[in-house]
């Protein structure tokens, strides 16, 4: 039976200084883009905060007369505020378990 040598590995290498410069790249582009959707969500819920403000303003004034709208504006503002908050919440309660471990 005959059987043929194995020859030299390519392509792999030892990690370099490069190679951890890469890594750490990488995951400052992560939390870059973590913070960024975060502030994108914060915009989004001041907006619909201030739309649901208009709306019950644009209701008193007699500029709208349609409640319906005031109340969906108000409940979209209630529901991203909740979400936002809890996301927050969670956003907390990750960092106090992180500065928890013992390393």
């Amino acid at each position: 039976m005959l059987t043929n040598p194995i020859g030299p590995l390519t392509g792999l290498s030892a990690p370099t200084e490069n190679q951890g410069l890469i890594a750490q790249a990488r995951q400052t582009q992560v939390f870059d883009d973590v913070l960024s959707s975060a502030m994108a969500m914060f915009n989004r819920t001041n907006d619909l905060q201030q739309q649901a403000d208009v709306a019950q303003l644009d209701f008193i004034m007699g500029r709208n007369d349609n409640f319906l709208t005031v109340i969906l504006a108000q409940e979209r503002a209630h529901s991203s505020m909740n979400f936002t908050v809890n996301v927050v919440s969670r956003a907390v309660q990750a960092y106090q378990e992180i500065m928890r471990m013992q390393v």
